[in-house]
């Protein structure tokens, strides 16, 4: 990690939502100046911490934006400041310029072919599978072709996964995944999806209430050192079963910090690390 110039950097938070409002409440308290470059509306743009909000019109844009805002010199007052995402796109723009940013920002310690691999769920999957992790049953469909080899035997209800989230909410209005319950429906949504030129993971369904979701969060430095750990789990999502998560409770879970910790430890991640 690049050296601060300051004791308090100032934070620029690349998207995101309740996550940047978070982030940005957090590091405000503590007298950190914060610039926000969200979707415009969004809750984080109300936050009194901002001092400046970059606001985004269109999703489709933010690579636009992003790049005018920090690696075209149109806004000198930035340079020095650590460069937070908040979601996949600000990890993909990070990774694809990191050479650039690091002239001019304060980076993590993540290394760019890895962020690329971890943004895709299909060889986020291999990878866990490589390091011992139990995985749920999956087939990956990326061209018509795949859709053949199905075995007419897969049990449904199915999960058509994208393997690039946030390339899938741009072309589905924010839509996260696909249950198909039958092969008509499932052949429906995989032409759906092929249109729009994207790859697909089918996923057997984890049975289980919202309650059963958990998350690990840890950050790994660049010696391999873990300087903290973290997990929450989920009470309520709204919709049930696929929306957000409305509810959490920050509780110590053993297994699902065990899993976390030998799945980063085992994919050899470095930097902010956070698997669900």
């Amino acid at each position: 990690m690049t050296t601060a110039k300051t004791n308090k950097p100032p934070v620029v938070i690349l998207g995101g939502s309740s996550n940047a409002l978070a982030v940005a409440r957090s590091l405000g308290k503590h007298g950190v100046d914060i610039y926000l470059s969200v979707l415009e509306r969004n809750c984080a743009t109300f936050t009194r911490y901002a001092k400046k909000v970059f606001p985004i019109q269109d999703k489709k844009q933010v690579d636009a934006v992003w790049s005018d805002l920090l690696l075209r010199g149109s806004h000198p007052e930035l340079h020095g400041s650590i460069i937070f995402p908040c979601n996949d796109d600000g990890l993909e723009f990070i990774a694809r310029h990191r050479k650039e940013l690091e002239a001019h920002y304060i980076l993590d310690d993540s290394e760019t072919d890895f962020v690329l691999a971890m943004l895709n769920k299909r060889k986020t999957m291999d990878m866990a599978r490589a390091a011992g992790i139990p995985i749920p049953l999956y087939a990956a469909v990326e061209r018509r072709e795949d859709i053949a080899g199905i075995d007419r035997n897969i049990k449904f209800p199915l999960i058509v996964k994208p393997q690039h989230s946030h390339l899938f909410q741009k072309a589905f209005n924010g839509e996260k995944l696909f249950f198909v319950n039958n092969w008509e429906e499932l052949e429906a949504r995989l032409e759906q999806v092929l249109s729009h030129g994207l790859k697909v993971i089918l996923s057997e369904m984890i049975p289980g209430p919202d309650t059963q979701l958990a998350s690990y969060y840890t950050y790994i430095d660049k010696n391999g050192q873990l300087l903290f750990h973290f997990t929450k789990r989920v009470v309520r999502r709204f919709p049930k079963n696929n929306g957000q998560g409305s509810y959490h409770i920050t509780e110590w879970v053993e297994e699902v910090a065990e899993i976390g910790k030998k799945f980063f430890l085992g994919v050899g991640l470095r930097g902010l690390g956070n698997v669900e």
